[in-house]
């Protein structure tokens, strides 16, 4: 038994092959044109930051910042708008977010109050199209960190990871 296909279908195939293949050609040429300038997406946060490792499988980014009093979270909220060329207390529906930059809603938190950072960072997010960011503050008498910093820091890694919320440390440097 023998199948025949209409000429008519056949010219069909290949222009639609044709156009696929044109289409792929663009798509990977805007692709490639993107890289080399902006994107849409988001960058790593790169202004004063640190990586520490310290044992047990902690590495997370560390920012540190000049403060002048450690006690007020406004002045952890003005450095760090300062380092990353942010605006602070900006106001939205259901809140202010205490850091806005052009990529990031971060909210500034202490570290015994990391379930509402990730909370609040979240919710930001929604409301400015922004990446959530929890910045945690940890006080420099906790430096260097103890085991069971360590081990809150982990579980405040893993809960942001899994609630898709960028995790950073803020830590007072030398005055």
């Amino acid at each position: 038994m023998r199948i025949e296909v209409h000429p008519t279908a056949k010219i069909a195939a290949r222009v639609l092959s044709i156009a696929l293949v044109v289409s792929f050609a663009i798509v990977g040429t805007k692709r490639l044109l993107r890289s080399d300038g902006p994107t849409d997406v988001a960058p790593a946060i790169t202004s004063g930051d640190i990586l520490h490792a310290t044992p047990g499988e902690l590495l997370m980014p560390v920012i540190e910042l000049r403060i002048t009093d450690a006690q007020l979270e406004s002045h952890w909220s003005a450095a760090l708008a300062s380092a990353l060329s942010g605006k602070t207390e900006v106001t939205v529906e259901g809140g202010r977010v205490d850091v806005l930059t052009p990529h990031y809603a971060i909210e500034v938190d202490r570290l015994e109050k990391w379930h509402e950072a990730i909370g609040q960072a979240a919710h930001y997010a929604l409301k400015t199209g922004k990446v959530p960011v929890a910045a945690i503050m940890i006080p420099s008498d906790l430096w260097p960190l103890s085991p069971t910093t360590k081990t809150k820091l982990l579980l405040i890694d893993e809960t942001c990871s899994k609630q898709g919320v960028k995790l950073i440390i803020l830590h007072r440097s030398g005055a």
